[in-house]
């Protein structure tokens, strides 16, 4: 019990270091723009329907998921991250570090998209087609953050430690097409039926809900779960190629 507190303990110390050198970062600067412009282009023509608004905002969250990680990790010191390995009591406790900080921007990032449509029917009375209901923005927010994992592990996977900076942007838009084409690509070749276990399912809900504008918490809830461990397993394999190249090549 006391090894499992000591490691606790030494992960959120990383962390903390971590989150503390990101205040020298433009990156959050950058993302908040991003957010803003998004925003802003997003809901300038009502009427609006609540689901749809929901659900691009998921796919713009996976692509700002990516774009956070690849440039969060992308600065990465090779000598400061061996310092920091050094101190960790683990490689748990280390790579933990890295997980949570990434997750925070992701879980920030998620919950100003998930609460402004609430936030701006309320001062725009009308806006959307119908009202936003408690479900709405449950269903919604867990979309959208879970979005912004499965961006923030595709984008980190092809982390430069083992993949040229260049090379990982082009692979991380290759797959982020084939995301988002995945669906027409089945429908045209059953053996594209392969596309389902490895690429991540971010245009799922939108396939689901077709013209509705009522969410299926069940059909979400299934949708999410599958985000939770393609998000997982890339997690897990990203990991393993980190522990094998401890520097960039």
């Amino acid at each position: 019990m006391g090894g499992r507190l000591r490691v606790l303990k030494n992960t959120y110390h990383l962390y903390t270091i971590r989150r503390r050198l990101m205040t020298r970062n433009a990156l959050w600067a950058v993302t908040m723009l991003v957010i803003a412009a998004f925003l802003g282009a997003m809901y300038s023509f009502p009427p609006a329907y609540v689901c749809s608004s929901y659900l691009v905002s998921s796919v713009f969250m996976y692509f700002l998921g990516i774009y956070l990680s690849m440039n969060l990790h992308a600065g990465e010191n090779d000598v400061f991250e061996e310092i920091l390995l050094l101190h960790a009591d683990s490689d748990a406790a280390y790579y933990l570090s890295r997980e949570m900080l990434q997750a925070r921007m992701c879980l920030i990032c998620s919950l100003i998209l998930s609460f402004f449509p609430l936030i701006y029917s309320i001062i725009r009375a009308g806006y959307f087609t119908r009202a936003i209901m408690p479900g709405d923005v449950c269903c919604g927010a867990a979309v959208i953050l879970f979005c912004g994992f499965c961006g923030a592990e595709t984008g980190d996977f092809f982390h430069p430690r083992f993949i040229g900076r260049r090379y990982g942007i082009c692979f991380a838009i290759l797959i982020s097409v084939v995301a988002l084409c995945k669906q027409g690509l089945m429908e045209t070749f059953a053996a594209f039926g392969i596309l389902e276990i490895f690429m991540p399912p971010v245009t799922d809900s939108l396939v689901l809900l077709g013209n509705s504008d009522n969410f299926e918490a069940m059909g979400i809830f299934l949708i999410v779960l599958h985000m939770f461990a393609y998000s997982l397993v890339m997690m897990c394999i990203k990991i393993l190629l980190l522990r094998h190249s401890r520097y960039r090549i």
